[in-house]
Order: C-alpha cells, then structure tokens, then sequence
C-alpha cells in the first residue's frame, strides 16, 4: 500500500516490562489521542491494528478534505505510543495545538509520574496549566494524550 510499509515489528524495549493492562492502557490512550480534534497522522508514525500488525508511516496521500485515511486490508490502526517516534510526533502535534514550540515532557520531581510544561532554564518546567491545573501521568504517552485533549 502506497505511504505505508510494513514494519520488523520493532517497538520500544518497554514493551517487554509492562502487564497486558499496561499495554491495554496504551491502546485506550492512543483511541483517545486519535479522537482529539488536533489529531493527524504524520510520517513516521508507527500504527498497529487489531491483528497486531504493524505499520511505519513513511508519506501521506491526502483525500479530498485534507486528511489521510487509512485503505489497508487490517483493521483500523491506532498510532503506537510505545514507539518513540510516535511519541516525537505527538508531541509535536502538542506543541502545534498549543501553539508553543518550547512544551516539553519531563519526569516530575516528586513522584515516579511524568508532566508537561514549557521549560524555563532557571526555573524548571512550568505547567500549561498553572498549578491548579498540571497535567501528569504515568507515562509521557499519557500526558501527551491529555495536553492534546487540553488544546483550545
């Protein structure tokens, strides 16, 4: 199929460490990635079906309101988000979204969870949402996910 090719089936070395309801949690995690309005697919996104097959977005082919649609033979795909450059392109899609190239993620600081914010050097990282309002998770996948969810 053309813009897709079928990847070694290479995920980020994780996978190996986390229960089926861990890997479960992805899976709901990207549905819901997929569901926000800032979503679309990009080029070197890894996406999986049903059948858990994988596939690396490699070039997009565009219908005629401008999105990408997938016309494989498998189930319908949802992004990856144990591959890192899934994870690159999401949070690219966040930082489009909010309209701020200098979001970033980050292990928080007091907990084994993970934040989102803009980095300022000599203060650390600073929520998007103020203090009242910080995004955290368990995974940079999650706090991905709920920053997308989160865009005006």
């Amino acid at each position: 199929m053309a813009g897709v090719r079928e990847d070694e089936g290479n995920v980020a070395p994780v996978e190996a460490r986390m229960s089926s309801e861990q890997l479960e949690n992805f899976e709901e995690l990207a549905r819901r990635a997929v569901a926000c309005k800032h979503w679309r697919w990009m080029p070197g996104m890894l996406l999986v079906t049903k059948a858990d097959n994988r596939f690396r977005l490699v070039e997009l082919d565009f219908d005629a309101q401008d999105r990408w649609e997938w016309k494989g033979q498998y189930s319908t795909p949802v992004p990856d988000l144990r591959d890192p450059a899934t994870l690159g392109c999401l949070l690219a899609l966040v930082r489009e979204a909010h309209g701020d190239p200098e979001i970033v993620v980050s292990k928080y600081e007091y907990s084994d969870g993970w934040t989102i914010g803009t980095q300022l050097e000599w203060e650390g990282i600073h929520s998007l949402w103020g203090s009242d309002g910080a995004i955290w998770g368990w995974s940079e996948a999650e706090v991905l996910v709920k920053a997308l969810e989160a865009a005006p």
